[in-house]
């Protein structure tokens, strides 16, 4: 896939990082790679099936590691809820931070929802 100028995903990786962060993901040229910048401390972008996780910047590298660290933890437990961590890149080629990357899960995001459940819900 021919990403454009004004792809979200440049938002995060740096056009000449694209081809090392492709090449670590395992993404061929036409996968897609979309993106989530609603959280506060992270920057995702996803694949198919897995996740990127990006600290929004340096303040938030112990943020996303703790998160890594407790995703390892409740994984023994074995729930299917839960995504697995499958890597941690320290790649400046990719980013000046670390890279947190989780499998994808499907569902929905409850900002999608919300507006539809009830009070009770």
């Amino acid at each position: 896939m021919r990403l454009e100028r004004h792809d979200p995903v440049f938002a995060v990786v740096a056009p000449p990082r694209m081809p090392r962060f492709r090449e670590l993901a395992g993404l061929a040229d036409d996968d897609v790679v979309t993106a989530d910048f609603s959280g506060w401390s992270k920057l995702v972008l996803l694949s198919d099936d897995r996740a990127f996780l990006f600290p929004r910047d340096h303040t938030q590298v112990e943020f996303l590691q703790r998160e890594a660290e407790a995703l390892r933890a409740v994984a023994a437990v074995g729930l299917a809820e839960v995504p697995a961590v499958e890597a941690v890149w320290d790649d400046p080629a990719v980013s000046a931070l670390p890279v947190v990357v989780v499998s994808r899960l499907p569902g929905h995001l409850l900002a999608d929802r919300i507006e539809a459940l009830s009070v009770d819900a």
